[in-house]
């Protein structure tokens, strides 16, 4: 995912908490021990400056003020990246579904979580987030909400709360497999 503030936390944007991480983490990769601003070499031989930055543990919970993050610097975190958001390798279909604006509910404050345009993302970023996360998501085409659907993840998949226009039934799309979820429809 591209990195965007609009999809983390208003904390993020504040330099004070930055080195505050930093400084927790002794200015130092948590993987290759290498300490910020310190020059290196690339592959090439030729140097580069290294600069520390703070990655989210899972991908789909930047927008979680409490998601576990790490401070590494640019190539550990590249690498870190490229092993652990992998695309899950037994689905092969790219289904486009117009956009999905997902946001979560936390402690009564609405967090976008993401923006995508396949059910595999859509069902990537709901694995993702645990038990007890209430999501919305707001399906748009041609850039006009056409569906809404309010969803809660549980230990056994996914509550429908609320579904209407076009993500009425878009709770199937979440089970990987295709089969019905033992859901229950509560419309509030």
């Amino acid at each position: 995912m591209e990195f965007s503030y609009e999809f983390y936390p208003p904390f993020w944007k504040k330099k004070g908490w930055r080195k505050q991480v930093l400084a927790a983490a002794g200015n130092r990769c948590q993987v290759c021990h290498e300490a910020n601003r310190t020059v290196g070499t690339n592959a090439d031989g030729e140097p580069f400056m290294r600069y520390l930055q703070i990655a989210h543990k899972q991908q789909y919970l930047t927008w979680y003020p409490e998601a576990e993050t790490m401070v590494l610097c640019q190539q550990c975190h590249r690498e870190f990246d490229r092993v652990n958001n992998k695309r899950d390798k037994t689905d092969f279909t790219f289904t486009p579904i117009g956009q999905a604006r997902i946001s979560a509910i936390y402690k009564r404050h609405s967090y976008p979580v993401g923006l995508v345009t396949s059910y595999h993302e859509l069902r990537a970023i709901i694995d993702a987030q645990s038990a007890g996360t209430v999501l919305v998501i707001h399906l748009e085409f041609n850039l006009t909400v056409v569906g809404r659907g309010k969803y809660v993840k549980t230990h056994a998949g996914v509550e429908v709360v609320r579904e209407t226009g076009a993500v009425r039934n878009l709770w199937i799309a979440f089970n990987r497999r295709g089969t019905a979820l033992h859901n229950r429809l509560l419309y509030a």
